[in-house]
């Protein structure tokens, strides 16, 4: 990773994502900082879990961007496990960063579900001219 792109977060410091299965933007506390051999991760906190314990991530910065990526669950509950929502999810130090991409993912699958719902007009339109032609073709015949 190119030295000059490196952040450093310190205890205390905050993290967000948009969780989409939960429908909302996440703020996350570094907790720890682990230096593994050069390559750093840190220990965060979700500061918006409600129904459950606060989920604590394994995190680290991804090569020579300004976010960061899940690594591991660091208190996952074989009863109730948490992974699922965190193992492909981005970090980003502010609130704005982790908006953008959240924003071109909403386009995305909004643009899908139009393509869909176009695709299924056009489908129930060419059903409708049938049986209209075919209800043509009947009442003609008597």
């Amino acid at each position: 990773m190119n030295k000059e792109k490196i952040i450093k977060l310190k205890v205390g410091d905050s993290l967000y994502g948009y969780d989409s299965l939960k429908g909302g933007m996440f703020r996350y506390v570094v907790r720890n900082v682990v230096d593994d051999k050069g390559c750093i991760l840190y220990d965060i906190e979700c500061q918006n879990c409600r129904d459950h314990k606060p989920c604590r991530l394994l995190v680290t910065q991804a090569d020579n961007k300004e976010m960061f990526r899940y690594v591991a669950m660091l208190n996952d509950n074989p009863d109730y496990p948490q992974y699922f929502w965190h193992d492909n999810k981005e970090f980003y130090t502010t609130l704005n960063a982790a908006k953008a991409p959240a924003y071109r993912k909403f386009l995305k699958e909004r643009k899908e579900t139009l393509e869909s719902v176009i695709s299924e007009i056009k489908k129930l339109e060419n059903d409708i001219a049938e049986l209209e032609l075919l209800e043509q073709v009947i009442y003609n015949q008597y």
